[in-house]
């Protein structure tokens, strides 16, 4: 009896915990990401046009990298996969 309402105290202090950092996180991320737009926005808005186009260019290449690699990876996952289960077939 002792130990299930310490072990249920302890769940509750971990669900709590676990709230808690919640909120915290996404409070700052709301409070947090719309100031770093700002900085962004006002930055971006004091380049200069090639480097606007420069900066476009290179975000879309950094997702298209992104997108590779994980298409490249799930190819490399299932191709392994295949292999391996052909090998227990034999």
């Amino acid at each position: 009896m002792k130990n299930s309402v310490i072990d249920s105290w302890k769940s509750a202090f971990k669900l709590v915990n676990f709230v808690a950092w919640y909120l915290i996180i996404i409070v700052g991320a709301f409070y947090l990401l719309p100031m770093i737009g700002l900085y962004l926005e006002d930055r971006y808005d004091a380049l200069a046009k090639p480097a606007k186009l420069i900066s476009i260019i290179s975000f879309f290449a950094a997702i298209a990298w992104c997108q590779i690699k994980s298409q490249s990876a799930k190819i490399k996952d299932s191709v392994q996969n295949k292999s391996s289960s052909q090998a227990l077939t034999f």
